[in-house]
């Protein structure tokens, strides 16, 4: 790779309590200048514990795991048990010629680690779907229902009046009818006593 192959920034996104793989890849002219993750807090330096002087050797520091593969000339950065406050910026960087009163640090690769909480997934219930619609109402006001409208209609009534003169009719009918009867009956006793009296005189003479 060329001093130009490499990348100068990047962003990385992770989780709280996960873990994420940072690689950074570097020129060729720093393959054997030892690798080092700093982080930067602001104004202030960017400052780091350890720097990886090796090819192929995994150095561990707290949460943070870090290798050089010089033949492929790129630098990984673990990050493991990952909390909001690793969130920030941090810089892959290479220590070159550090023994000789020329050295200096190179900043290779900016990164940007956002660090969020899992999403939490929303739990199943049974209320409302997600949709939002609000049911439709009638704009006639609803009327309450009788306990007789729930059997149907009842029967109509009969005025008082009719019911009365129909009694009266009939009680009338009948009147008439016992005094024809106890006249008519009279009239039987009476010829029936008139034959019987005429009948004795006959005998008697």
């Amino acid at each position: 790779l060329t001093d130009q192959d490499y990348e100068k920034s990047v962003s990385v996104t992770g989780h709280v309590g996960g873990g994420v793989n940072i690689r950074c890849k570097y020129p060729q002219s720093h393959s054997s200048d030892p690798k080092f993750l700093c982080r930067r807090v602001g104004s202030a330096d960017c400052t780091y514990k350890s720097s990886v002087k090796e090819s192929r050797r995994w150095i561990n520091e707290g949460k943070l795991s870090l290798h050089d593969n010089r033949a492929k000339q790129i630098f990984t950065v673990s990050f493991n048990s990952l909390t909001e406050g690793d969130s920030g910026e941090y810089w892959c960087g290479a220590e070159s010629d550090w023994t000789s009163d020329h050295g200096y640090k190179a900043y290779i690769t900016q990164i940007n680690l956002r660090v969020t909480s899992p999403d939490v997934l929303p739990q199943s219930s049974t209320h409302i779907s997600s949709s939002t619609t609000q049911p439709t109402t009638s704009s006639t006001p609803e009327t309450a229902s009788s306990p007789l409208s729930a059997t149907g209609s009842p029967p109509p009534a009969f005025p008082v009046s009719s019911v009365v003169t129909g009694v009266s009719v009939v009680v009338l009918l009948l009147l008439i009818g016992l005094l024809f009867f106890v006249v008519t009956l009279r009239k039987r006793n009476k010829t029936r006593g008139t034959t019987t009296h005429k009948h004795i005189h006959t005998l008697g003479t």
